[in-house]
């Protein structure tokens, strides 16, 4: 209280109840003892009394009230008698240091009554009341007030006459039969009301009154004096936690206006809850209810399908937007938002002008107006907007008087329709080309066939009429010269499979490349070696040029390096008239991330390539000139092979010509570089189509044994042949299962020739199983695939299978010495 003292006064209304309750005990004839009894307890009631004490001392009867028998005279002159009674009173009330009161005094004011009574002041928070009757004193009563609390009338002793208390109680008690009358006709004019009322204490929450209407709706009879939440709600046993009555502070606050879920009835009302006076003065909680249930069932139902129509405007894929007789627009979705490109509230309240540009919004404005003036019901059309394609569709949304007052409009993003028309006319003029280029590429292929059958069967021819004038010829050295063209028509044959055969790969998409270590000078000195003789012959200048920058040891696909570079110089040899130069360069043009990026350029002084040759140059079954095959023969297939190749080095191939007296190819490839510069170099076949008639035929492999594994009789017979004069040890197998077993069964080899594609057991099987004998030999002893499977993956599955080498068939001898001494010496 911060030292300071709460100022108390009698609250009138509570006091004019109390004097209610002291009419009836007068006019139910109680003694004055329980008259002044109800007196004190409206005293009590005040509030701020922390202890009451009192005393009758009434000998008198008072308006057919009789008092207290053998208290002597009404004059009580006994002072001590009065004043021993008013010291045990006092004292058994707790208060001390009371002095003796004397009654039979008038007291007029505190003056006299504090000189007379010699009653000083105990406490400050302590009232001392006379009770007289008449000038009789009929009784005292001395009140504590809490602390903090203080009196504000003005004096601490009052009198108070016990005729005036009755003369108050018999005007209290016609008021409060009047009040009656008027509770009553309020009683029946709430019940006269269609809605449900209730009243009830604040306090106590009993119920005051329940009109008729309350009673019907929840099933009741009378239950004024029971507890609002006992009779109204089911299963509660105390105030209800939802109930407003607590946020009500007086009869000045605003009702508050409340939905109920009732527990007991099961429906829903809405309820309005305020503080009034009643009529018996008292704050008092009314509730005026309605039944809303239907109502509110209406309700959810349109929620429902007002946030189901609100789904569907927001989800529908459709643009959808409406506006208002003034072309406001009033409404749209997210996506209508999504195709102007604007959010919504930059759309909602605009017009046409806010929105597009101007000639598209008076396009619009146009259109609205004819709807609106009903001049047009629809409008149905396709516009572009934005870089989007929109179908555009327009109607009359609301009608007044027959006119329209609002336009709805449908907005849909054809932009993929469009697309899909645009790429069905790309793909019919795709196809028309297709058809095109296929009926081109189907003559080309026509002509690439009648060109194959001319290539292949000028070396057949070739071959066949050596063969049979050979074999009638008795000349040895007519015999061996024939042969000798046997062989080079033999090899043109066998250059012309392979470019079909990488063809295929490539289209097929199925060419790869294999990866080992060698050396780039090598490659370019062997090629050098075996190409030399062709331009020899022609008396040409063959230049080499080597950028010593490039590193020694590199790691990719060296018999791809070598046949691009075969390609191309075969073909400036075979373009380049006698005496021409002929030059062969490379250069380092990077290194990054332990990748070489090498150029390499053939330049030739030969016939030249035009423009128009040029653009059919690297396309498949073609020649920059059908008449070329004619005079220098080939396939037309070298060229594309090469790109292909270069491409899948990641680099690119490019022609320079003045279609006249040069002709420069210049490629680039990107190639790692091999992590052993010291030994370098790789044991398949990837070493350089040595001359041939090179290798010495003598007893070279004295002392050696070869196991040959095929199953084909001829090719025996020929690897039999050609090893016949190098004094080598041959046992031939049918198969790999044989091949198996004579290992087996004698291991002292040297060497294992294996084909792939046998009976019983294959060259990838037998390999593994004699790699799984376990015996050192069996680990390490050299087996050669020889076979025609020639791709690259071809050798990678021969490596797989824990093969050493590969040669391909048909046999190159060379190779074959090659990897002999290799492994042999």
């Amino acid at each position: 209280m911060d030292g300071k003292k709460e100022s108390i006064s009698p609250d009138m209304a509570r006091i004019s109840r109390l004097m209610q309750q002291l009419s009836f005990a007068f006019a139910q004839n109680y003694d004055a003892d329980k008259a002044i009894c109800h007196f004190f307890e409206l005293i009590n009631m005040i509030g701020h009394v922390k202890k009451m004490s009192f005393v009758n001392l009434s000998i008198t009867r008072v308006n057919g009230m009789y008092c207290r028998k053998n208290h002597g005279s009404c004059t009580c002159k006994d002072k001590n008698n009065f004043g021993k009674m008013m010291y045990d009173i006092l004292e058994k009330g707790g208060f001390s240091n009371q002095k003796y009161v004397y009654g039979d005094t008038f007291f007029k004011t505190q003056t006299d009554f504090n000189d007379t009574c010699d009653i000083p002041v105990i406490l400050e928070n302590t009232i001392f009341f006379i009770i007289r009757e008449g000038e009789r004193i009929s009784g005292a009563v001395c009140v504590e007030l809490s602390e903090g609390c203080e009196w504000s009338g003005n004096s601490i002793a009052y009198v108070v006459n016990i005729c005036d208390l009755f003369t108050t109680a018999v005007m209290a008690a016609e008021h409060m039969q009047s009040l009656h009358n008027s509770e009553k006709t309020l009683e029946r004019v709430l019940d006269s009301i269609d809605a449900m009322i209730y009243v009830n204490d604040i306090v106590t929450n009993e119920i005051l009154f329940i009109n008729e209407a309350m009673k019907k709706a929840f099933g009741l009879t009378e239950v004024t004096g029971n507890r609002c939440f006992e009779v109204l709600q089911y299963g509660i046993d105390e105030m209800c936690e939802f109930c407003p009555v607590h946020r009500l502070k007086n009869i000045e606050d605003p009702p508050i206006v409340w939905e109920e879920h009732n527990t007991k009835t099961k429906k829903i009302y809405q309820n309005t809850d305020r503080l009034i006076r009643w009529t018996d003065g008292r704050i008092v909680h009314i509730q005026y209810s309605v039944d809303i249930t239907e109502t509110k069932t209406a309700q959810n139902e349109l929620s429902k399908t007002q946030q189901t129509l609100q789904a569907v405007f927001n989800e529908v894929p459709s643009g959808i937007f409406w506006k208002d007789k003034n072309n406001i627009f009033e409404g749209v979705n997210p996506q209508f938002a999504n195709i102007i490109g604007l959010p919504r509230e930059k759309i909602i309240g605009k017009n046409n002008y806010d929105i597009f540009d101007r000639e598209r919004a008076e396009k619009h404005v146009k259109e609205d107006l004819a709807i609106l003036s009903g001049k047009a019901e629809i409008f149905d059309y396709e516009t572009e907007f934005n870089g989007q394609w929109l179908h555009v569709k327009k109607v009359p949304m609301e009608k007044s008087k027959n006119r329209t007052t609002a336009i709805l409009g449908v907005i849909d993003d054809i932009s993929k329709i469009k697309k899909g028309e645009l790429m069905l006319i790309e793909k019919q003029r795709l196809l028309e080309k297709a058809i095109e280029d296929s009926q081109l590429a189907s003559k080309a292929k026509g002509e690439f066939l009648s060109r194959m059958s001319h290539e292949i069967r000028t070396p057949m021819n070739a071959i066949i009429g050596m063969t049979k004038i050979a074999r009638d010829c008795e000349d040895i050295p007519k015999i061996k010269e024939y042969l000798n063209k046997i062989t080079t028509a033999s090899d043109q044959l066998l250059n012309i499979i392979n470019d079909v055969l990488d063809m295929s790969k490539i289209e097929a998409n199925k060419l790869s490349l294999v990866k080992d270590d060698f050396s780039i000078r090598l490659i370019l000195q062997n090629i050098s070696d075996v190409l030399s003789i062709k331009s020899d012959e022609k008396q040409q200048v063959f230049k080499v040029i080597t950028d010593e920058q490039i590193p020694e040891y590199l790691n990719g696909d060296s018999i791809r390096i070598s046949q691009v570079i075969m390609n191309l110089l075969s073909n400036a040899i075979k373009f380049t008239p006698e005496c021409g130069d002929i030059t062969l360069s490379s250069k380092l043009l990077s290194i990054k991330n332990n990748t070489a990026n090498i150029q390499f350029s053939i330049k030739d002084s030969g016939i030249g390539i035009t423009k128009e040759q040029k653009e059919r140059l690297f396309k498949a079954f073609e020649q920059a000139d059908g008449s070329i095959s004619r005079r220098f023969g080939g396939t037309g297939l070298g060229l594309v092979i090469c790109k292909n190749i270069v491409e899948m080095m990641g680099g690119t191939i490019q022609v320079y010509s003045d279609g006249a007296s040069y002709s420069e190819f210049v490629f680039d490839i990107n190639i790692e570089i091999s992590k052993n510069q010291k030994t370098g170099g790789s044991k398949t076949s990837s070493k350089i189509s040595e001359p041939a008639g090179t290798h010495n035929t003598g007893n070279q492999f004295k002392g050696k044994k070869l196991l040959l594994v095929e199953d084909i009789d001829i090719n025996r017979e020929i690897i039999k042949a050609l090893l016949e004069n190098t004094g080598i040890e041959i046992t031939s197998a049918e198969n790999g299962l044989i091949a198996l077993e004579i290992f087996k069964q004698n291991p002292d080899f040297d060497i294992i020739f294996m084909d792939i594609h046998m009976p019983e057991m294959n060259g990838y099987d037998s390999s593994v199983s004699i790699r799984g004998i376990g015996s050192e030999k069996a680990k390490n002893i050299p087996i050669i695939a020889m076979t025609a499977d020639v791709f690259a993956e071809d050798i990678q599955k021969c490596m797989e299978a824990q093969m050493t080498g590969h040669i391909g068939k048909p046999i190159d001898v060379d190779e074959m010495f090659v990897l002999m001494h290799e492994y042999l010496d």
